[in-house]
């Protein structure tokens, strides 16, 4: 029997996924037990659908732009979300804001919301760099966040699917990814 190509595409990225994502994540269908959870079971290639999925974590953390207290952002039903993890000083991030930005105006019409986070930045350094790059959905990340995502290393981009489940994540985000980040975008915002 011949391979479907996109079955075999699905359960590379939910091999790749469910190898990725951390430990301390709870697994939909897993009971939520004890602080540090076991680690996920070892996956293998099969031609079916993964038998779970992993939850994109919600995050708390303070809006900037406006009052102090922390918040909640979770995805919201029937639309994706786009986490992009930053800072004021991360050089990266100040060259790939441009192309972050065209992909979020271009998106933000096909129900996708774009959210930054900044790690490791003061208040002050980050609300300048929100100002220069107009972003008007950012936060300041607090450790507990940080901690969730295993202090993810920057530029750093988590993508969640319309049901809150997590669907790709680019570490150290390159110019590359973010062409990626543009087909996965292209592909979901058909449906």
């Amino acid at each position: 029997m011949a391979k479907n190509p996109l079955n075999t595409a699905l359960m590379s990225t939910a091999l790749l996924i469910t190898s990725l994502i951390p430990s301390a994540v709870a697994v939909a269908g897993e009971p939520k037990g004890e602080e540090h959870p076991a680690p996920p079971k070892a996956v293998t290639a099969t031609d079916h659908y993964v038998e779970s999925w992993v939850r994109l974590p919600s995050l708390s953390a303070t809006k900037l732009g406006g009052e102090h207290e922390p918040v909640t952002i979770e995805s919201s039903k029937g639309r994706l979300l786009v986490i992009v993890f930053l800072a004021s000083w991360c050089e990266p991030c100040q060259q790939l804001m441009p192309e972050i930005q065209r992909l979020e105006r271009h998106y933000q019409k096909l129900n996708t919301d774009f959210v930054y986070i900044f790690s490791h930045d003061t208040r002050d350094d980050a609300q300048g760099f929100m100002k220069e790059f107009n972003l008007s959905n950012a936060y300041l990340a607090n450790k507990e966040l940080l901690k969730t995502y295993h202090e993810p290393e920057l530029p750093s981009i988590y993508v969640g699917d319309r049901h809150g489940w997590m669907l790709q994540r680019y570490i150290k985000t390159a110019a590359t990814d973010l062409a990626k980040l543009n087909r996965l975008l292209l592909h979901l915002a058909a449906y």
